[in-house]
């Protein structure tokens, strides 16, 4: 799915594809959760009346030592990422070498 996400000049309001979208995240750590569970945990907080994941990407997670990577099981960020879409979910992506 393709759509446009802009906010207005103070950040207040977030428009996507020309209406006023207004989103209730709950923060999911993909690579803290079993792979096996994400689904559930994805229509829990679906259920519970959240419209978007949040999460970060932890680069320790893909690259344990230096030029090794790691996108298999609970580091494969893609499958995760096909599991929001499924559940017709936004995706808050926070990207970055480092997180606390």
């Amino acid at each position: 799915a393709s759509y446009r996400i802009t906010t207005d000049q103070n950040g207040n309001v977030v428009d996507k594809d020309g209406e006023t979208f207004q989103y209730a995240s709950a923060g999911m750590h993909y690579f803290r959760i079993p792979f096996q569970y994400w689904e559930h945990r994805i229509m829990a907080a679906k259920s519970a009346g959240m419209n978007a994941i949040q999460t970060y990407v932890a680069w320790n997670a893909h690259e344990p030592s230096p030029g090794v990577y790691n996108w298999a099981g609970s580091s494969d960020l893609i499958w995760f990422i096909d599991v929001v879409i499924a559940a017709v979910m936004s995706l808050i992506l926070g990207v970055g070498p480092y997180i606390c």
